[in-house]
């Protein structure tokens, strides 16, 4: 009984022989060898005369299927990329893989997982830039940088690459803020609450040492490790400082400074002391006072600088006693309220007031900020003026006050008070934003 037919694809002989040429010539030959073969070897007949002939052309045709495949036994395979352009690729021939077959591996294909399990109690790794790793510590994901000592734990804490511009080496733990860049990272110096350019621009703390002009990290949100917090309980709030460049304090610094808090105190230690960085920038509001408080102040009787002697405190102005001029140093809306106590020697003595104003281009007097209040008695009398409205940076103001003969500003205590305690001073000036 002669044996079934062997059903060769070609998906199968291109297992074989991957070089299109050489599938090409294989083809060929099984098609010459099936024309020369006889289909069926259980009745064979041929006469004498074809015989000879016939055995000869199979035999013939066996050696060049041996040769062939001798050479595809010892040719070497050729990528997919390096067949010609003129040649049909072979994916594109072969029919799609059955259930049985497994589809043909892909080159440079990535493995796909569908999770990573990361060691969460062993010790932290040895430093590797670009090491990720499982920090059981911080209970979280965590990588090395090329910082080497310094951990980053992923989404607890925000970190900026930055350069050292401050002109001396920067460590943990100081604040500091951006002042201008350097190809393509931000530099930096330390921040100083004293200033609003040093104090609210302020971006977080140093948490990796740099020299001049080194690249390092600093920390705008989350965990800062390793400080020296021993002055500090555990939940304390610290401020940036306004004498202590890059400093920190527990005690906010009061106007004119500028208050920024930018941290609370996790662990109290004087090596591994940890805070949690957060920088958050406290509304900081102008405002000024001044005060002429002699027992009598004799008023002009023709319109007149007042320049009032006393600056009880001046946050975000610029007051020059000496011409009375008050200078404005942020833009903002201002509430303002002026006092002065006059005392005339008779009755029906009248007070006179009106403001002016340089915008840039000298003063000029504001027209309708007169006032005039007549005094009935000899009596003293408080004159209370209130305004508010806006004045740009640069602005500059200052106050005309005069009256009739023989009228006077007085500092007097309230009667029914202890003397010295409740006081009507000659003249008070108020302004805020």
């Amino acid at each position: 009984m002669s044996n079934p037919p062997l059903n060769t694809t070609r998906q199968q002989l291109a297992q074989m022989a991957p070089n299109p040429r050489l599938l090409k010539a294989l083809e060929d030959m099984l098609v010459q060898v099936n024309n020369v073969i006889p289909s069926s070897t259980d009745t064979v007949a041929f006469d004498a005369s074809l015989g000879v002939s016939q055995s000869t052309q199979a035999l013939s045709a066996i050696e060049r299927i041996a040769s062939a495949l001798e050479m595809l036994a010892t040719a070497p395979p050729i990528r997919h990329q390096q067949i010609p352009d003129d040649l049909v690729p072979i994916k594109q021939e072969i029919p799609a893989p059955q259930d049985n077959l497994s589809p043909p591996q892909q080159e440079n294909s990535s493995p796909s997982v569908d999770k990573i399990d990361f060691a969460t109690l062993a010790p932290k790794p040895a430093f590797v830039p670009g090491r990720l790793f499982y920090d059981k510590e911080s209970r979280a994901l965590a990588y090395y940088s090329e910082t080497p000592g310094v951990t980053f734990d992923i989404c607890k804490e925000s970190i900026i690459t930055v350069i050292n511009a401050s002109g001396s080496s920067l460590v943990p733990g100081e604040l500091v803020y951006i002042n201008g860049a350097s190809g393509d990272w931000p530099t930096v110096n330390r921040a100083k609450a004293d200033a609003e350019l040093t104090s609210q621009t302020t971006i977080g703390m140093v948490t990796s040492p740099m020299t001049i002009g080194q690249i390092g990290e600093v920390c705008t949100s989350g965990i800062v490790h390793d400080l020296d917090t021993s002055a500090y309980a555990p939940g304390t709030t610290l401020y940036l400082s306004a004498t202590v460049a890059g400093g920190l304090t527990s005690v906010a610094p009061l106007q004119p400074n500028y208050v920024v808090e930018v941290a609370n105190v996790v662990k109290q230690n004087a090596t591994v002391g940890n805070v949690y960085v957060r920088v958050d920038k406290k509304p900081w509001f102008p405002s000024i006072e001044i005060r002429d408080t002699a027992a009598s102040v004799v008023l002009p009787t023709a319109p007149t600088v007042f320049k009032p002697p006393t600056i009880v405190r001046q946050d975000g102005f610029i007051y020059d006693s000496g011409t009375g001029i008050l200078t404005f140093t942020r833009s903002a809306s201002y509430s303002a309220v002026l006092l002065f106590n006059a005392q005339p020697s008779a009755a029906n003595k009248n007070i006179y007031f009106y403001s002016e104003e340089d915008n840039g281009v000298g003063f000029v007097i504001n027209r309708y900020s007169a006032r005039a209040l007549n005094l009935p008695n000899s009596t003293e009398t408080q004159v209370i003026i209130a305004t508010a409205r806006y004045f740009a940076v640069g602005d500059k103001i200052r106050f005309n006050i005069w009256g009739d003969a023989t009228v006077t500003l007085k500092t007097t205590d309230l009667p029914g008070t202890t003397p010295g305690t409740v006081t009507l001073p000659a003249f008070r000036f108020v302004i805020a934003g």
